[in-house]
């Protein structure tokens, strides 16, 4: 909702000091935002595949900002500015009430996934190993340190 507020306020921005103020307000939302959204990825996810979904969230805030230029250019040249940081609030505000209305579900899918992992016996971890039949070998000697090849 505040990052919609700042971009939807933009569009009523005239003055250097008025868009000061949309940017201080989407700041704001940065601040409130990257560490929720890392904890909630994190929280949503089976424990054996949270890099997996935080590498899946990671990109798509990459595709957003590849998208986003291309996207917002035919929007300011087809529409305008104005209505390019209007439809920037007004899905703000949209995403908002969605993020809202589904945090039961949230919390009963956060809930699940930590009953399971209480009740599940934990796997070890799988070594990662070298790719290929050789790997490097430190043997240590008296007064030095060499590397070899071997099994």
């Amino acid at each position: 909702m505040v990052f919609g507020a700042g971009f939807g306020l933009t569009a009523f921005a005239h003055t250097p000091l008025a868009y000061a103020g949309t940017v201080l307000v989407w700041t704001l939302a940065e601040m409130l935002n990257s560490p929720s959204n890392s904890t909630l990825v994190a929280d949503l996810s089976p424990a054996r595949m949270r890099g997996r979904y935080q590498g899946v969230f990671a990109l798509s805030w990459q595709g957003a900002a590849a998208l986003t230029p291309v996207l917002g250019g035919l929007v300011v040249e087809h529409a305008g500015a104005r209505w390019l940081w209007l439809g920037c609030g007004g899905i703000g505000v949209v995403v908002a009430i969605g993020q809202a209305r589904s945090g039961r579900s949230r919390e009963r899918r956060t809930a699940e996934l930590r009953a399971a992992e209480a009740v599940a016996p934990r796997e070890p971890v799988p070594r990662l190993r070298p790719a290929g039949p050789e790997m490097l070998r430190i043997t240590y000697h008296f007064d030095s340190v060499r590397p070899t090849l071997g099994p």
